[in-house]
């Protein structure tokens, strides 16, 4: 099984050049594993990528992509992949999961619009045009929000203020 590599002297310095061996060399560690990655033993699409020791230089053996790289992300460290093979073999159980209190829309303070109306107060606009029977911008008008209606009709107002639907309700004793 020969490696059929378009400019096999420049792969043959190259081989030289970073790890001290020849391409006849890497052909023959290919012809010993098989043409397979020495750990998975997969193929690679890819040329299988010489793995050698960061630290002395020696040449190991043949990997394909994903292992080769996965031993440098271990830094070759054998106590951290003796960890992780622990890891893997070890069940984990999630622990329980206790359901947080969930805090619901009329409990999020924000800015919001209070309706004071000659019937009472509400939580918005659209409460009070439910009550009404009408549209909430009707409302809004009433109260004299928008600038360019002239005026306001007596008893309606609107107060802004920041709070959630409960904490004015609670507050100004309003219902919707």
């Amino acid at each position: 099984m020969n490696i059929h590599i378009k400019g096999k002297k420049r792969h043959d310095t190259e081989f030289r050049k970073k790890f001290g061996i020849g391409l006849h060399q890497y052909q023959t560690m290919l012809k010993e594993q098989n043409g397979v990655c020495y750990i998975c033993e997969k193929e690679d699409f890819r040329n299988l990528a010489v793995d050698h020791c960061h630290t002395t230089g020696k040449v190991r053996r043949l990997l394909c992509t994903n292992c080769n790289t996965a031993l440098g992300k271990f830094n070759d460290n054998v106590d951290l992949l003796s960890k992780a093979i622990e890891y893997l073999k070890t069940e984990f159980v999630l622990p329980e999961d206790k359901e947080q209190q969930k805090i619901g829309q009329d409990d999020k303070p924000r800015w919001r619009n209070v309706i004071q109306t000659p019937n009472g107060m509400f939580t918005s606009a659209e409460a009070a045009a439910a009550y009404y029977n009408t549209h909430p911008t009707t409302i809004t008008r009433w109260c004299g929000v928008y600038e360019y209606y002239e005026g306001k009709l007596e008893g309606w107002n609107s107060i802004r203020i920041y709070a959630s639907k409960n904490q004015i309700r609670k507050q100004y004793n309003v219902e919707d």
